[in-house]
């Protein structure tokens, strides 16, 4: 919805007609902008979708976000004890479909809002701040992203580096998943095993102690097992490696839960996750 423009014959010169739905010197109707507004909090489109949707152009839709972000105010004079670092998938824009979000851990508030993930522009972002301000991080809870990781290294120097849980147990779960679905590869679409392996994909992912070893009636070809625990320990025994993934999960598991940091050097001592690459 635009304003009408008109042109003046006597002076010739051109103006627009003034209505209380309509910012002074903005063509645009207000109801225009309350619907960008509205995207940029509800959907995660990218600017260009948001863009075709209100009919307007990309220009405009950053320039909305712009003058939004100039309404947040981050105080360049403090960081949190334990910050946390970690990519969301938020507003697309050219810098990648990746958002970055600043935690402070402790206070479970939000320190930042940064549009991108990219090296440089965290880089840039964290040289804003004094060397005294960011000696004063303890810990930097990340995940495994290298530019997160350097992050650290180049500016807090005084900082741990602590890779938080749910990016370790899931880093883990990719490998086992990646040898089972290898495994499956290996049989026939219509064989019990390669049905097995995609049918209890999720069974697999079940901490050991909570896995039901309960009589269970199965239909079809899988009538030949009597309970969940069957399932697993037959599928297990398709592959060594598959079975060490397994198990190096459970351990995993057992760590987190019984806050024992031992096991995990235990694992990082007798475990060669090398040797558990998936074939190609």
């Amino acid at each position: 919805v635009d304003k009408q423009k008109i042109k003046c014959n006597s002076c010739n010169k051109g103006f627009t007609v003034l209505f209380n739905d309509c910012k002074k010197h903005c063509r645009k109707a207000k109801v225009v902008y309350n619907k960008i507004d509205n995207e940029l909090i509800v959907s995660k489109n990218s600017l260009t979708d948001i863009a075709r949707i209100t009919n307007v152009s990309t220009e405009t839709v950053e320039k909305v976000l712009q003058t939004h972000a100039k309404h947040i105010k981050v105080n360049k004079k403090r960081l949190p004890r334990v910050l946390g670092i970690d990519e969301v998938n938020g507003v697309e824009t050219y810098r990648g479909k990746y958002n970055c979000l600043l935690l402070d851990i402790e206070k479970y508030k939000v320190q930042d809002f940064l549009p991108t993930r990219r090296k440089d522009y965290l880089e840039t972002y964290f040289n804003s701040y004094d060397d005294e301000v960011k000696d004063k991080v303890e810990f930097l809870v990340t995940d495994m992203y290298d530019a997160y990781i350097n992050l650290a290294k180049n500016h807090f120097k005084n900082a741990k580096i602590v890779i938080d849980r749910f990016h370790i147990v899931n880093l883990v779960i990719r490998l086992f998943d990646g040898l089972r679905n290898e495994l499956r590869k290996q049989y026939k679409k219509d064989t019990l095993e390669y049905n097995l392996l995609f049918k209890f994909r999720e069974l697999f992912k079940v901490k050991y102690k909570n896995l039901s070893t309960k009589y269970k009636k199965f239909s079809g070809r899988y009538r030949i097992f009597h309970s969940d625990y069957e399932v697993v320990q037959y599928a297990l025994s398709l592959s060594k490696d598959l079975e060490e993934a397994y198990y190096l999960l459970q351990n995993i598991y057992d760590m987190l839960d019984n806050k024992d940091i031992s096991i995990f050097y235990n694992i990082l001592a007798n475990t060669d996750i090398s040797n558990l690459r998936i074939k190609s």
